[in-house]
């Protein structure tokens, strides 16, 4: 294998990485795309002039395309938001307003984790059928 066409694969992989890593929503919603991926990494992988590194990098982003996410990661905002039944003996008067900036900021991180990457780039807040999506 020529280093150029080694610099093209590493660089391929590269930017796979990124994608799944930043923008893994997309591989979610999108089984086609998922699969597509999948297949392209095992015939990398599977390519017998593959160097270690390249051989390293598409095994890893193989191992990230197929893992399972687990439950726990999922996020039901109407349960997030929902107040307790039970009234609490803390209050807004009795707490610090570190301890309510650290809950405020939990909130939101979690509720702007739960907005897909589709949604934020298409500014669908500002659409006219919003409260439909």
């Amino acid at each position: 294998m020529s280093i150029t066409s080694s610099a093209a694969t590493m660089r391929v992989l590269s930017v796979l990485r990124h994608w799944v890593t930043k923008h893994g929503q997309d591989f979610e919603g999108n089984y086609h795309l998922k699969n597509l991926s999948i297949e392209f990494l095992e015939d990398i992988v599977c390519t017998p002039t593959l160097l270690p590194a390249e051989h390293k990098a598409a095994s890893q982003l193989l191992r990230m395309l197929t893992k399972e996410e687990p439950a726990y990661n999922l996020v039901n905002l109407e349960e997030l938001l929902t107040p307790t039944l039970r009234p609490s003996k803390e209050n807004i008067s009795t707490l610090s307003a570190l301890e309510i900036a650290e809950q405020m900021t939990y909130f939101d991180q979690k509720i702007l984790f739960s907005i897909r990457s589709e949604e934020f780039l298409g500014q669908a807040w500002t659409k006219e059928d919003k409260k439909e999506k």
